[in-house]
């Protein structure tokens, strides 16, 4: 009897020890996976601070030399075209790469990606494409986040710090962290189990925050904004402006979805095409208000934002001309159009339901974030750290009606399906979403 005591209590001491070895592995993998997302948060931080500045300083270039630099977009699409045509067929990818390898159908992200994106989208902007920054910035923060994960065997860290690096960058980008966080999230959703790079995102995007913050990048200061006394009708008056913007960002997303395959159908040769179709393109980009839609658009956001003027017209040109860029074979990313877009929209028709321009704008911005991304939870947090916590009430409404309104699109077309609406079909049919488990 005492010898078989002795050997359970071996075989429990043993078991145990098993045990703590175990949890000190998993420990030290997650701090190692926490130290990592902190450093590829600061990596992307920085590089993306810098390429926001070269990338406004060069927009800047343009808008006060339009009748130089404009009149060569076309050769400066050729040159883009002969960069991508010889860099190989994985690093031609862009987007639709960086969300195959969040799916593990990649192994990874190139990390040429990077200087390609960055050379393209300045490019671009020098001659006066109209396209956004933060396409670009996300790749270039992929790109690190998946290269860095190749460093250690650890399962799914590849996956994680790419996710980190798509917060990272977006936070630098834009200066909003929290939905940073979200963003990542909801824009690679393929089931909960992604739920556990949350945390690392959220270390990364506060890096990224704080070191882009500390190398001079400020988000944009949008000012003031009169806040209208909540009420069921006034609510009412703000999920219709969600409904419209709803329908929109479908015709927004079908525009970008469907723009790459029309040319691609009208001339098949790539340098022909994008030279062909930028003469045209830097015609209106130059004589179209001088410039007006060139660049990036803050131009448009400030003046929805300061009391400048906005013409009825500019959310539809500025969206045009930059599905027109994107899809002919110009670099640079959606989001910062779509935000200028939504907050002429927005300023334009909020007289029509008795509401200040300035808080129509801004309204504008998030109902077409949500539906043009099929996403709800980021850019509520967008909107609050952009105008403040105080107006959540509105943007819910107005997200959430947009959100549901666009059909289940979105302009990053190999987003599955989005984590809410992912919620809400398991309930209904568990084996809807088996094909990305």
């Amino acid at each position: 009897m005492v010898v078989l005591s002795a050997k359970r209590i071996i075989k429990i001491c043993e078991m145990i020890e098993a045990f703590m070895k175990k949890i000190l592995n998993q420990l030290l993998k997650f701090l190692l996976v926490i130290i990592l997302a902190a450093l590829v948060g600061a990596i992307v931080g920085a590089v993306d601070a810098l390429f926001t500045q070269g990338v406004e300083e060069i927009a800047s270039l343009n808008i006060h030399h339009v009748y130089i630099f404009t009149p060569f977009l076309p050769l400066a699409g050729l040159l883009i075209v002969f960069i991508y045509q010889k860099s190989g067929d994985k690093t031609r990818g862009g987007s639709s790469l960086i969300f195959k390898a969040a799916r593990s159908k990649e192994d990874h992200v190139p990390l040429l990606i990077a200087p390609m994106v960055i050379i393209g989208t300045f490019l671009t902007h020098l001659f006066g494409g109209s396209s956004g920054k933060e396409g670009a910035g996300i790749q270039v923060g992929a790109a690190i986040g998946s290269n860095f994960g190749r460093l250690f065997k650890i399962d799914d860290l590849g996956q994680i710090l790419l996710i980190v690096g798509i917060s990272a960058a977006f936070s630098s980008l834009l200066g909003t962290p929290v939905a940073a966080i979200f963003f990542a999230a909801e824009i690679t959703t393929i089931g909960l189990g992604k739920i556990k790079a949350l945390l690392p995102s959220a270390i990364g995007s506060i890096s990224a925050f704080i070191i882009s913050h500390y190398l001079g990048f400020e988000k944009m200061s949008l000012g003031p904004i009169a806040i209208p006394e909540v009420s069921i009708f006034l609510l009412f008056k703000v999920a219709i402006i969600g409904f419209i913007f709803g329908l929109f960002g479908f015709l927004v997303v079908k525009a970008f979805s469907h723009s790459h395959a029309f040319f691609k159908r009208m001339i098949k040769n790539p340098y022909l095409r994008v030279f062909i179709f930028s003469i045209p393109l830097a015609l209106l980009l130059i004589f179209w208000h001088d410039g007006r839609y060139s660049g990036l658009g803050t131009n448009l956001i400030l003046a929805s934002f300061n009391g400048s003027q906005v013409y009825w017209y500019d959310f539809l040109a500025k969206m045009g001309l930059t599905v027109i860029t994107l899809a002919i074979g110009f670099k640079g990313g959606k989001l910062i159009p779509i935000f200028a877009t939504g907050a002429t929209l927005g300023a334009v028709i909020a007289p029509i339901f008795g509401f200040n321009p300035v808080f129509g704008a801004a309204i504008g911005v998030i109902a077409l974030f949500a539906s043009t991304t099929n996403s709800l939870i980021w850019p509520l947090f967008f909107g609050a750290e952009m105008f403040g916590y105080q107006y959540m009430p509105f943007f819910i409404t107005v997200a959430l009606i947009s959100y549901l309104c666009n059909f289940d699109s979105s302009i990053y077309s190999q987003k599955k399906i989005d984590m809410v609406k992912m919620i809400e079909k398991n309930y209904i049919d568990p084996t809807l979403n088996e094909d990305i488990k």
